[in-house]
């Protein structure tokens, strides 16, 4: 049974199912950080269970023990050990496959996952009585996410090129509650991946909304130019900023308009598009500065308000 990763309970805990209580210590302070989520860590919270429910959750344990293995040889069989969803199947921590896959940077594993029909934009669930081993700040995040997260470029290319949304779980118009993969690779400072993830149209102006519990109001921005600014990142910041707007030829960027400076005023208005567009990028560069000098990244400072 030490194998399984489960501790034996005494007869004197009664049926406290705390997952915190139930889960041996290596779990424990596995969950405390998902940037080392392991993909070989134990999958079910002890829990009472039935003969039937507890043959299920020893098959999907087994199930994902062959995936997390690496042999790419077992997916069909792990397929059908993990349940009626099959390959798309959820751990305990709210992951599937295909995102432990990604987590270890397993190219072939990933290839082989999406040819059996894993889903590219399955987002981790955050329904903790469900799911109580999920850490909250993966919640919503996507096997992308996970993989740019941990640096893995090729897995990331791979997953651009097979239709992953390059946003992460954000659909468009509604507010963000979860960091973008571009926001990650940002405040990692990975310059390649900013690159790849700006070339492929990601929006370096969404930001991530928080709720505080006791605000009805989500508060929070932390967009792409606020998170490689608070962590020092020049380079990644200035390609941020010399990224040109996704429509250039109705928006004015915000370096044509401080170029031109009073020339504007000589000419016609701009669109109110451009308007609007060039007064949430200087919001976003403000807040940028604020968080480079709190940390005291002067240089990154120094760029915003050369600026103008």
């Amino acid at each position: 049974m030490a194998e399984s990763g489960f501790e034996p309970r005494s007869s004197e805990s009664g049926c406290d199912s705390s997952p915190e209580k139930s889960l041996p210590e290596s779990t424990i302070l596995t969950r405390s950080s998902p940037t080392f989520l392991r993909a070989d860590d134990c999958f079910c919270a002890s829990r009472k269970l039935d003969a039937v429910a507890t043959e299920a959750k020893f098959k999907q344990d087994l199930g994902f023990r062959m995936l997390n293995c690496g042999r790419t040889d077992l997916v069909k069989q792990a397929a059908s050990l993990l349940g009626p969803d099959g390959i798309n199947t959820m751990s305990e921590q709210g992951m599937t496959p295909l995102m432990y896959a990604c987590v270890r940077g397993d190219e072939a594993m990933v290839q082989m996952l999406l040819d059996a029909g894993a889903d590219l934009n399955v987002e981790v669930i955050s329904t903790p009585h469900k799911y109580p081993s999920v850490h909250p700040e993966t919640r919503h995040w996507t096997a992308l996410t996970f993989a740019v997260l941990h640096g893995h470029i090729p897995v990331v290319q791979l997953l651009l090129d097979a239709g992953a949304k390059v946003e992460g779980s954000l659909d468009h118009g509604e507010e963000n509650y979860s960091e973008t993969p571009l926001q990650l690779a940002a405040a990692v400072g990975n310059f390649e991946l900013v690159s790849l993830l700006l070339e492929r149209g990601a929006d370096p102006m969404i930001g991530t909304m928080y709720r505080n519990g006791i605000s009805p109001t989500s508060q929070g921005d932390m967009n792409s130019f606020s998170q490689a600014a608070a962590h020092g990142h020049r380079n990644v910041f200035r390609k941020l900023l010399a990224q040109p707007e996704k429509e250039k030829s109705d928006i004015l960027s915000l370096e044509e308009i401080l170029a031109e400076g009073t020339d504007l005023a000589e000419t016609a208005p701009p669109p109110l598009c451009a308007s609007r567009n060039s007064k949430a990028k200087l919001k976003a560069l403000r807040e940028a500065m604020y968080h480079s000098a709190e940390h005291g990244y002067v240089d990154v400072t120094i760029d915003i308000r050369s600026i103008g």
